[in-house]
């Protein structure tokens, strides 16, 4: 595991995050929702890198999040919340794909398959992930320094 690398990650969750608050100002909301499932990914990854956790190269890591709800090595606010955090991470790896490609099958545009509500929702939720991974790291750091 590398510090360096952790930071990496949330950088990039920070950047995806400002990139799908800035589309949903547009009135660009599948690409605020295709953002927020990238912060999240970036943020959820960086805890698992963290703990050294290996993890498959996909988008929805909802299964390996969810054991985090009994791993000693975290502390107790952050085990409460991961199947909330599972939650997010599998409902937007669901809409990443017809958030950036639409309905394929149906013909229709990633533009009609949205609204505000579901990019603001989506923008929450990637919020707080990411305040949550952030938290993490900065105690999991933070601990091994004072060793």
């Amino acid at each position: 595991m590398s510090e360096e690398f952790v930071k990496y990650y949330l950088e990039e969750a920070e950047d995806r995050l400002s990139s799908g608050r800035r589309a949903l100002g547009q009135g660009r909301y599948s690409t605020s929702i295709f953002y927020s499932q990238e912060c999240v990914e970036f943020a959820v990854k960086a805890v698992m890198e963290t703990l050294s956790i290996k993890y498959p190269p996909i988008h929805d890591v909802s299964a390996l999040v969810l054991k985090l709800e009994k791993d000693p090595r975290l502390p107790e606010w952050f085990r409460k919340r991961a199947r909330h955090v599972a939650e997010v991470v599998s409902g937007l790896a669901g809409k990443r794909i017809i958030a950036r490609y639409g309905d394929q099958i149906r013909k229709i545009p990633p533009s009609k398959l949205f609204d505000k509500r579901d990019a603001e929702k989506a923008i929450a939720d990637a919020e707080e992930i990411r305040r949550l991974s952030e938290r993490f790291v900065k105690w999991w750091f933070g601990r091994k320094s004072k060793r």
